[in-house]
């Protein structure tokens, strides 16, 4: 019979560490495209990028989905709020300490995986989350507190308006 030493001291396998990176580019108006696909508004404004932290319930959701040990869904949302309190492995929604603004959307079409790296991108209107950005994560729902988060990051503040729209892009990395 193998003991559990045996097994743990023989095994050099880790799975390295999974980091999450954000930023956003606000553009005039409402997105148009050409006939490439290519974004033709003017760029307002470029976010530098952002390290997240991966909240306990989404390393819970990874393990779920990665076991299937419950009926957990995919990460399909991205979400934004005002709270700039710091990011917290406990947290579980958007706003964690007080009360604001939050919207969730499902992300834009064509999330994808190239290597270790997902990219999931959302595109915000200018009729939506229109007010000062402080927060960012990914979700599996578009309700905040009852969806599950999977990350959360401080971002600039910016403040969003109807004059612009705002492209999100978020890449997570298992490394």
């Amino acid at each position: 019979m193998l003991k559990w030493e045996a097994i743990m001291n023989n095994s050099n396998e880790t799975t390295g560490n999974m980091i999450g990176m954000h930023q956003f580019t606000a553009y005039e108006g409402d997105i148009t495209k050409n006939d490439k696909g290519e974004i033709t508004n003017k760029k307002v404004y470029e976010s530098p990028v952002y390290k997240n932290i991966i909240v306990n319930t989404g390393k819970n959701l990874t393990l779920d989905r990665l076991f299937g040990l419950s009926s957990a869904v995919a990460i399909t949302s991205v979400g934004v709020g005002t709270d700039s309190t710091a990011a917290a492995v406990g947290q579980t929604q958007l706003n964690p300490t007080v009360s604001g603004s939050v919207f969730i959307q499902t992300a834009d079409g064509g999330t994808s995986r190239t290597g270790q790296v997902v990219t999931i991108t959302s595109t915000f209107g200018t009729g939506v989350a229109n007010f000062t950005w402080n927060e960012a994560g990914l979700f599996n729902g578009n309700s905040n507190g009852s969806s599950v988060m999977f990350n959360r990051v401080i971002i600039g503040p910016f403040s969003k308006s109807s004059a612009v729209s705002i492209v999100y892009q978020t890449t997570v990395t298992q490394s």
